[in-house]
């Protein structure tokens, strides 16, 4: 996946985020990926880039286009991007599904159905058919469903996003996990 597409979907979620419940437990530990093929290799929002590249090698920076700055493309499809050296963003692309899944057990290529049988019924539902996004409020601790209650969000590390796009047929291109700074920010 070129810069370009992986920039535009940062500003969807960006205008998502700032145009834009109920609620279980949630927490950053739930924004991870680990290796399908030994589960204990996991990537977290939070870890150090040097943890990170431990479990998915030496990454290749992206340009220093917007949206990009600090952004690292790895083998296998993933793309992290760094705050202070921190893991802020994890991108699942095409080329990931046999080797990362989330958490959770999402992969790219899964149908909307599995990812939302997964995760369940607390997304945003004023989203398109094309996207699932999952938003949570740590301080709150609540899940944002209706954009309505996004007014009141503050734009920080507090606030955590999954976020999958689908094609025409269903299955998922993308599975995002990432904060709300940098949703909105780009930072």
């Amino acid at each position: 996946m070129g810069i370009k597409k992986i920039v535009a979907g940062f500003i969807v979620i960006a205008l998502l985020l700032t145009g834009c419940g109920g609620g279980s437990s949630f927490s950053a530990d739930n924004l991870a990926i680990r290796k399908i093929n030994d589960k204990k290799q996991v990537v977290r929002y939070g870890m150090t880039r040097t943890d990170a590249e431990k479990v998915l090698g030496v990454g290749e920076k992206q340009g220093d286009g917007v949206g990009a700055r600090n952004s690292y493309n790895y083998e296998s499809g993933v793309v992290i991007a760094y705050r202070d050296d921190k893991v802020v963003v994890i991108l699942l692309n095409e080329g990931s599904s046999d080797v990362y899944e989330t958490s959770k057990g999402a992969r790219v290529g899964m149908l909307k159905g599995e990812i939302e049988e997964m995760y369940g019924e607390n997304y945003l539902k004023e989203t398109n058919e094309r996207n699932l996004d999952y938003i949570y409020d740590s301080v709150n601790k609540k899940f944002i469903v209706d954009s309505g209650s996004m007014k009141d969000l503050k734009a920080d590390n507090k606030t955590y996003m999954i976020s999958s796009t689908f094609n025409s047929d269903g299955y998922a291109e993308t599975v995002m996990l990432l904060d709300r700074e940098f949703g909105v920010y780009l930072r």
